[in-house]
């Protein structure tokens, strides 16, 4: 069924997640469903006339592999309360390269299986973006993508094939070999109105380097670690490391490096509190994080420490939310901001509960006496170089527990969940993996679930 965005609160439909289309059915079961799916949208599709004839042998696999794909996504994403049980999925043929599903079958899915009410669908739109008054090939600005969900009557055709929503895990495996360990953007090109970033694509070359292969190697090791151990996600998870500014043949692997999930349970993309309730081998967790990371990474790679007794972001006059935001933008800028962003201060009122009275000038001048250091990040975008060094600290933070210790733990940029026993162990890895790489050691913490205010 087609339905209307605007009759959804926004926050339902942001919080939805995207669907892989990675996975595959493995158990008898399952192929029973895929296939009894497979010939209800075939019966429907001649009945409607939208197609003319059975498909051709060659293309059934083909076809079958897009509807189980997409029915796996829909009964793990069914789950997710915080949504409603919608997801979404760019269906550009180039965003498809990465999974099970063809362009055209999953185009033929989602026109169909909302007519046979075995979706709930709702539609989005986009538009070309464009860099300096050029179009960029291959990049769409999505102004909303669309939503998907399971409908009562897909649950009923599951039920009848024994496969319900708590062993979904045990009908359906994940084909990770679709899913580069190692992903390489070009250089970002600013964001769509969705608030995603755009990047141009990379120097291709890259992908065949030694240097790119040891990444892979280093992921792929860490990820058949953590397959080892047991997680309360509907997906075992995965992560993925991201580099951005890939647009040269000499390049070194040293811009963002950021670790991401590339399962279907995004745990990154959980509230705190969410998060808080993730258990590794049964165990309670809880999140180690760096407090103000950048900003301690940026002291350090000039020479200086930064101070542990106060909070870097404090102020007397100034919320420290907005103290936070400043530098986020001084890191993010290549010249000395001037103002908020477009629609901040409705944005920081909605998530601190008080309006924001200071104008940026006001904030940046507070955030200079504190930090007078940071007049030296206006040369230039630090935000790539910062998370890379971020990136490299938590990294082998990851594998100095994991493969010595046998704690392992989820990535969140400047943070950590592990096992609540294992908390002190894994903040002394993490200083220690800071003081190696820049002969200072951080503040790290465990992190409230209830207070993201001073999460850094």
């Amino acid at each position: 069924m087609l339905l209307k965005g605007s009759d959804f609160d926004k926050s339902i439909l942001n919080a939805a997640e995207m669907a892989t289309l990675r996975h595959y059915p493995s158990s008898n079961a399952a192929n029973a469903f895929v296939n009894r799916l497979y010939e209800l949208t075939i019966e429907h599709q001649l009945k409607t006339q939208t197609r003319k004839r059975r498909p051709k042998q060659k293309d059934i696999p083909s076809i079958k592999a897009t509807i189980g794909a997409f029915a796996a996504d829909l009964l793990l994403h069914s789950q997710k309360n915080g949504a409603e049980g919608f997801m979404y999925r760019p269906s550009d043929p180039e965003a498809l390269k990465e999974t099970l599903a063809t362009h055209d079958n999953f185009q033929m899915v989602i026109a169909t299986w909302p007519e046979m009410d075995l979706v709930d669908r709702i539609k989005g739109s986009q538009k070309p973006s464009t860099w300096e008054g050029q179009r960029i090939q291959g990049i769409n600005e999505v102004g909303y993508a669309s939503r998907y969900r399971a409908t009562q009557q897909f649950f009923e055709i599951a039920k009848e094939h024994r496969i319900s929503l708590e062993d979904d895990e045990n009908h359906f495996s994940e084909d990770i070999g679709r899913s580069p360990s190692v992903r390489l953007k070009g250089e970002m090109v600013g964001k769509g109105r969705n608030g995603r970033s755009q990047h141009l694509p990379p120097e291709k070359s890259l992908l065949n380097t030694p240097a790119y292969l040891a990444e892979c190697q280093r992921i792929d090791k860490l990820n058949a670690a953590l397959a080892e151990y047991e997680f309360s996600l509907t997906t075992k998870p995965r992560i993925q490391r991201h580099f951005s500014n890939a647009i040269s043949k000499t390049y070194s692997f040293d811009q963002e490096g950021r670790l991401y999930a590339a399962s279907g349970h995004n745990w990154l993309n959980m509230h705190k509190s969410e998060r808080s309730q993730i258990r590794i081998d049964g165990e309670e967790t809880v999140e180690v994080d760096v407090r103000a990371s950048h900003l301690f990474i940026w002291y350090a790679m000039n020479g200086r420490e930064l101070k542990h007794e106060v909070d870097p972001y404090a102020s007397k006059r100034i919320p420290r939310a907005a103290m936070k935001q400043a530098v986020v933008m001084i890191f993010g800028s290549s010249t000395v901001p001037s103002r908020w962003p477009r629609g901040n201060k409705e944005k920081f009122l909605k998530k601190e509960g008080f309006p924001l009275q200071f104008s940026f000038n006001q904030v940046l001048d507070e955030v200079l006496k504190l930090h007078p250091i940071l007049e030296r990040a206006f040369t230039r975008p630090q935000w790539a170089s910062l998370q890379y060094e971020e990136s490299e600290c938590i990294l082998d933070a990851m594998e100095r527990l994991i493969f010595e210790l046998e704690c392992p733990s989820l990535p969140i940029h400047d943070s950590l969940i592990v096992k609540k026993r294992q908390a002190e162990t894994a903040k002394f890895a993490i200083a220690r993996s800071y003081m190696q790489r820049f002969g200072f050691a951080p503040v790290v913490r465990e992190s409230s679930p209830l207070d993201q205010s001073k999460a850094a």
